[in-house]
């Protein structure tokens, strides 16, 4: 696939980490964005990471940083629901779609 080796990972059943020769890509719909590209971050002509002064700034879909005095924060905004995803610890989560199951206690 795109000419080069390439893992497909993921599991929502636990972390994970990421380890590359290099280039990382992610799916995104029905296309494939370059994250990290010749061992860089890839931004060249892509607007995948927006800028924002503000949470309050954010008015479309897509991937924000907003600089702040205490640190960068990292914002993903879909038909107006926007989430920070880099927040204080139990201040911020992600939720997702996912058949449950059942866990008992023994």
């Amino acid at each position: 696939m795109f000419g080069k080796t390439y893992n497909t990972i993921g599991s929502t059943d636990s972390n994970f980490l990421i380890k590359t020769k290099g280039d990382l890509k992610v799916q995104w719909g029905g296309k494939f964005i370059d994250i990290i590209k010749n061992g860089k971050l890839a931004s060249a002509g892509a607007d995948i990471l927006k800028v924002a002064t503000s949470s309050d700034e954010i008015s479309s879909n897509g991937i924000y940083l907003v600089p702040t005095e205490e640190g960068n924060e990292v914002w993903i905004s879909i038909d107006g629901t926007k989430v920070n995803l880099a927040g204080e610890v139990g201040t911020t989560y992600v939720s997702f779609l996912a058949e449950q199951k059942e866990v008992t206690a023994d």
